[in-house]
């Protein structure tokens, strides 16, 4: 559900007095944006200088708990949890002014967990906390975000006209942390998005192209930006994408993703979100995984683990302990859901680290340099985090068996062997 209500609509009979603590770039802009809808907020913040561009225009506070003493809605514009706990409980505190009904409005970006641990706090003091997510921030000061708001009805319905008066929507998320977990989410989204287009960046540069072509290509195709929204506009109310969708969309996904991976190998391009997005295909999708032999399953399992593996284990299937190998160890473990390849290959190398098993630690470490999954610097870190938990001895051999590995896949590519430099 959201709101949507202009300034100009807001009867004076509904605005409540508000207050702000912290009156940085957001902070401040919501106070100023206050102003304009015709409130008269009462602001503080630790830093006096932060105050100045507010004095004759509100009320210039002496606490947090003064604001709070002048407010029926405060606003909580800090950076982390541990400050907004601060400006809650400390001596001079927005709760120590012991205004019961008083509505809390935390904006700051936090954990949900810090959110209905500070919504604790306010219930104990009569107080009601709704956790508002904001964005974009820099349009604080022209009413130009939108507020991702959670908490109870009877505190969402009575700091409606507050929030309505900075933001130009208000979107209530549901109850305590609704309106920070779509707020987190919703930056899941946006950094991951930043993270494929530099894999994509890279991708286009190392095969001798301009990424400004790549750019021109994605604003020709898609002026509007709508296909990466496809999938969450597509989906039906149980959530999941309808079924002669993901089928169409399946197998162009898995081909693409693959011919782009080969290429991200033949350039030697880390590209660790493309391979989850491949490993992933069919939960992103919402397909069901097409039935296969388990044997057939594995071969594949087993070449995207360690390459040109497939193709040995099946010449040898007849092997019953190669057999079960391929069947229930690729075909079973490896290809599950829930962790991505190079979760699993870490926690294969950690077993085989404390084992001393420096064959085991080239094999994975290969696998991972052959798939982009892992850098050679993430590697060496690698060799430094094992050697502390699985002994300095074993770490000897997780060292060299990382070495071993990096010689081998600098020999693939004809390169220089990093140890002779």
């Amino acid at each position: 559900m959201y709101t949507e209500k202009r300034n100009s609509e807001i009867s004076d009979q509904e605005k409540l007095r508000a207050g702000v603590v912290g009156l940085g770039m957001i902070g401040g802009g919501i106070a100023e944006s206050l102003l304009t809808s015709g409130y008269l907020p009462a602001v503080y913040d630790v830093r006096r200088e932060s105050m100045e561009p507010f004095a004759g225009r509100a009320r210039l506070a002496s606490s947090a708990k003064e604001v709070a003493a002048l407010s029926e809605v405060v606003m909580i514009c800090v950076v982390n949890a541990a400050q907004a706990e601060s400006v809650l409980t400390g001596g001079d505190g927005v709760l120590s002014a012991g205004k019961r009904g008083l509505i809390v409005c935390l904006v700051s970006t936090v954990s949900r967990r810090d959110v209905l641990r500070l919504g604790a706090l306010c219930e104990e003091a009569g107080a009601s906390l709704v956790d508002c997510g904001v964005s974009p921030g820099y349009l604080a000061a022209r009413n130009g975000m939108i507020a991702m708001a959670g908490g109870g009805d009877e505190a969402l319905e009575r700091a409606e006209s507050v929030l309505s008066g900075w933001s130009k929507e208000v979107i209530r998320c549901g109850g305590a942390g609704a309106g920070m977990a779509v707020k987190l989410a919703r930056n899941v989204f946006t950094f991951g998005c930043w993270r494929v287009a530099k894999e994509a960046q890279h991708l286009v540069e190392a095969s001798g192209g301009d990424p400004h072509k790549l750019l021109r290509a994605i604003e020709a195709s898609d002026p509007e930006g709508e296909l990466p929204l496809d999938k969450l506009r597509r989906a039906g109310k149980d959530g999941k994408i309808p079924p002669e969708v993901a089928e169409k969309n399946y197998p162009l996904m898995v081909k693409d993703l693959d011919a782009a991976l080969d290429l991200a190998e033949e350039t030697d391009v880390s590209m660790p979100a493309a391979l989850a997005a491949r490993e992933f295909a069919e939960d992103t999708l919402d397909f069901p995984r097409p039935e296969e032999d388990a044997s057939a399953r594995g071969i594949a399992a087993a070449d995207r683990v360690y390459r040109g593996m497939g193709a040995h284990l099946a010449s040898r299937a007849e092997n019953a302990y190669v057999g079960e190998t391929l069947k229930n160890v690729f075909g079973g473990v490896w290809s599950r859901g829930g962790l991505s390849l190079s979760s699993r290959r870490l926690l294969v190398m950690g077993v085989a680290a404390a084992q001393g098993r420096a064959d085991l630690i080239r094999t994975q470490a290969l696998g991972a340099l052959q798939n982009g999954e892992l850098t050679e610097s993430a590697l060496q870190e690698a060799v430094l985090q094992l050697s502390y938990y699985a002994g300095w001895c074993n770490g000897g051999a997780v060292a060299r068996g990382v070495s071993e590995a990096i010689a081998a896949f600098h020999r693939e590519r004809g390169l220089n062997d990093p140890a002779q430099k």
